[in-house]
This record gives structure tokens, C-alpha cells and sequence, in this order.
């Protein structure tokens, strides 16, 4: 029909369900863009890894499992650092990602990160 319609949620089953292309946004910036089956197959960045660790599961069978988190607080945008927005919560960050933010690169066809160690791999 030539329309599209932009859901924002912290709902990664409805994105799943119903999205063709995806963003991750952190801190009002896009660090994983492509479409929802490349994402959810081979998702790179450490935040998109820590959102889809973070969904409860039905199908562990009776035993009970602590849910991961992300650990650490979102950045004040006000002062925000100097290198990645994602820094002190990344559990995969590299020495050049506290001094300078990554750009949004293409790493795979049509799947865009923001993350040096990403693009430095």
C-alpha cells in the first residue's frame, strides 16, 4: 500500500512480530539498524544483545531464572561523555570507545552499528 508505520516500544516480542526493519536507539541515538530477521539472527551490538537477554522466557520448564539486566544508568544527555553513550554499561568496550563516539557504519549488507569493537572486528 506504499504506507509505513514508526512503533516505538521496549517490546521486543511485537517487534518481532510485526516489524520488517528495526533501530535500536540509545540515549536518542541509532545504534543497530536492519531488518527485524538479520536482527534478531545476528544481532552485534552489545546494547541490542543486552535488550533481547533482558525478555522473560516461558519455555524454561519450571525452573526459575533471574532475568539479565543491563547494568549501570543511561548517560546525563546534559553532560554527556566524551567517547560512546554506551561506555560504562558496555560490557565489550574497547579503550577508544571512552574517547571517541563511533559513527553508524554499514558492517553487513543493509545492517548498520554504532560500536567500534563492531567495526574494528
Amino acid at each position: 500500500l506504499g504506507t509505513s508505520i514508526l512503533l516505538i516500544t521496549h517490546d521486543m516480542g511485537v517487534i518481532a512480530e510485526v516489524a520488517d526493519r528495526v533501530a535500536v536507539m540509545y540515549a536518542g541515538k541509532i545504534f543497530e539498524e536492519a531488518s527485524a530477521s538479520s536482527l534478531f539472527k545476528n544481532n552485534l551490538h552489545p546494547y541490542t544483545r543486552g535488550l533481547l537477554q533482558s525478555i522473560p522466557r516461558i519455555d524454561t520448564r519450571g525452573v526459575k531464572e533471574r532475568l539479565n539486566e543491563i547494568p549501570g544508568v543511561v548517560p546525563n544527555l546534559f553532560e554527556a561523555p566524551k567517547g560512546c553513550l554506551f561506555y560504562e554499561r558496555c560490557k565489550d568496550r574497547i579503550p577508544k570507545c571512552k574517547i571517541e563516539p563511533p559513527n553508524l557504519e554499514e558492517v553487513e549488507t543493509d545492517h548498520f552499528v554504532r560500536c567500534w569493537r563492531v567495526q574494528n572486528d
